[in-house]
């Protein structure tokens, strides 16, 4: 049950609903019949102002104006979307306290529920296997790193005493057979962390600077041995490495839980934007003409507005 957590269920079963609510209670609607969605100007400029937060209208309305026609036609079908679904959230009323409405959305959301919360055996072998076999860089594990570090602060010391105390220090972390973790006793105070367990190149480059990551990434491991000292933008560091691990792709084996789950979410999105598509296709889509005039300037890029 722990998919129910997932904020895409929650949308997904919102959509789900809607659109069996929608079937239900429109057995016999055709486009003859649809309801009508105005797309004008005003309505895309109340609609950004709400999904800017901003009241700004010269800010709205120069965003709109600076919008090329993708991106305008991109905030258009984003507002069709989200009107066609709040007029039928509105139409069931789950917008009132309506005891009915209430009782009938619990009802259809353990329906739902009950349908549509997937476990391992929804998804077979045949489809993890497809699955892993054309997204494994999105699996592939970076090489990790686990180490300590005494820090010897060019700031505090300067950059020559700092060196000079390092290199003094490691031969008596080493003649003292200091452990791994014992090392805070000595050095320093950093400015991130003194333990790294587990970490990434990335993570080591943003705190000791790439060229120092690079040092550390090609150590021995050895339990015993400090070694350095290493210097990065912020001073001298004698470090311990205990633990190595190469970048590699799992087994499919060792994650198919992942694997399953990411699936299903796929699986699950994709019914979720069937449902709204089959709202949205209720509805008459009527669009400002000037809103789809091409720009001269149409190849210029401008930041999304519509998310």
């Amino acid at each position: 049950m722990r998919l129910l957590k997932e904020p895409l269920i929650h949308f997904l079963f919102i959509g789900l609903i809607l659109f069996a609510s929608y079937s239900a209670l429109n057995p016999d609607s055709d486009n003859s019949d649809k309801q009508e969605i105005i797309v004008d100007r005003e309505a895309l400029l109340n609609y950004l102002r709400y999904q800017n937060k901003a009241v700004n209208t010269e800010h709205n309305q120069r965003s709109l104006e600076r919008m090329s026609l993708s991106q305008r036609q991109a905030l258009i079908d984003a507002y069709v979307r989200e009107e066609a679904l709040f007029r039928e959230a509105k139409a069931l009323g789950l917008d009132q306290e309506d005891p009915v409405a209430r009782q009938r959305t619990v009802r259809n959301l353990e329906y739902i529920t009950t349908s549509f919360v997937a476990n391992d055996d929804h998804v077979n072998d045949e489809t993890i296997r497809t699955y892993f076999d054309e997204h494994k860089k999105e699996y592939f594990r970076p090489a990790e790193i686990t180490f300590t570090h005494v820090f010897f602060s060019h700031e505090s010391r300067g950059e020559k005493d700092a060196k000079r105390q390092a290199e003094q220090a490691l031969q008596n972390l080493n003649t003292a057979r200091v452990p791994f973790h014992k090392g805070l006793e000595f050095g320093d105070r950093f400015l991130y962390h003194t333990n790294y367990v587990n970490r990434q190149a990335d993570e080591i480059a943003g705190h000791f600077g790439s060229a120092m990551q690079r040092q550390l990434f090609l150590l021995d491991v050895d339990e015993q041995i400090w070694k350095g000292p290493f210097t990065s933008p912020y001073g001298e560091h004698l470090v311990m490495v205990v633990q190595k691990k190469s970048g590699h792709l799992p087994a499919m084996s060792e994650i198919r839980d992942e694997l399953v789950k990411d699936i299903q979410r796929i699986r699950l999105k994709a019914e979720t934007e069937k449902a709204i598509q089959s709202v949205i296709g209720g509805y008459k889509v009527n669009v400002a003409e000037d809103l789809l005039l091409q720009r001269a300037d149409d190849q210029t890029s401008y930041p999304d507005v519509a998310k």
